[in-house]
């Protein structure tokens, strides 16, 4: 008898319990504030929307062209003498000219891996004409293609926005400094 009132007992706490957390949560549901924040957007969310601007421009180049030799892919490189890699985006011409010319300097003894990997990083003709011809691929799909104008715009207006965060951020050591103050010349 005493087991069936305790069991009994504990029920009814557990259920009182329960409609007491489940009375908070609507509380708290109809207790929610709204806050607007004025002011300006933080360098890091600037950064981030340009990258993501970025990326998705080069995706949908990618997604237009047909030939796999003008798709740019985007992979990460150690960086010379450092532990730290970086991101590099190179079309597949690019990369294949550039193995091509570090294998035939650095095989045919040209005096080492840095010394074919500054000649592999100078480029050859081919390298330019593949270039001119990849430009022209990206200008024909601009002029043709209403819905990646307004992408690269949207993107252009992006960067510069971010490029306007930077400065404010980094002063007279950012990158973008000599930038922004020649298109502000331009403009006066």
């Amino acid at each position: 008898m005493k087991a069936a009132l305790c069991s009994l007992a504990l029920v009814i706490a557990l259920s009182l319990s329960v409609d007491a957390n489940s009375q908070e949560t609507d509380n708290q549901s109809q207790d929610v504030e709204v806050v607007e924040v004025y002011g300006s957007k933080p360098y890091k969310a600037w950064k981030q929307e340009f990258l993501d601007s970025r990326d998705e421009v080069r995706n949908y180049l990618n997604d237009s062209i047909s030939n796999t030799d003008f798709k740019i892919k985007c992979r990460r490189v150690s960086i010379p003498n450092s532990n730290f890699k970086e991101r590099v985006c190179s079309s597949g011409y690019d990369t294949r000219i550039k193995r091509e010319l570090f294998e035939d300097a650095f095989f045919l003894g040209a005096g080492g891996f840095y010394v074919a990997q500054r000649v592999a990083d100078s480029g050859s003709t081919e390298n330019r004409k593949k270039r001119e011809e990849h430009l022209a691929i990206i200008e024909k799909i601009y002029v043709e293609d209403e819905k990646f104008r307004e992408l690269f715009h949207k993107h252009k207006q992006i960067e510069a926005g971010y490029q306007k965060a930077h400065v404010v951020k980094f002063g007279s050591l950012s990158q973008f400094n000599d930038n922004l103050e020649s298109d502000q010349e331009n403009e006066q």
